[in-house]
């Protein structure tokens, strides 16, 4: 993941959520099951990122490994809740679609 993607995504998220701040709906917002998965990915994205760099993987290998293996495995249903709130958990896990 380069460092273009990882900022560009940071700065989607802090332009929608300022704009629900400005709007007064950040808390409806953050309720809707769509919006909690995109940030979940969102930090998730932003966690292997940060653990990506030539230096913490240096320092911290064991760390970087775990960030690495704990954020993919969630970005994954993450994704999908935040793109698809239609399809269960369940069934995006299972492969098996309505």
């Amino acid at each position: 993941m380069s460092f273009s993607f990882a900022l560009r995504l940071d700065l989607i998220g802090a332009i929608q959520v300022y704009k629900w701040s400005l709007e007064g709906t950040f808390k409806t917002n953050m309720q809707l099951a769509p919006r909690i998965w995109a940030m979940v990915a969102l930090l998730c994205f932003d966690m292997i990122f940060v653990f990506a760099t030539q230096f913490a993987r240096g320092k911290a290998y064991n760390l970087f490994l775990c960030t690495h293996i704990v954020g993919f495995i969630l970005v994954l249903p993450a994704v999908g809740g935040a793109a698809l709130p239609s399809i269960s958990l369940i069934n995006l896990l299972t492969g098996i679609l309505p």
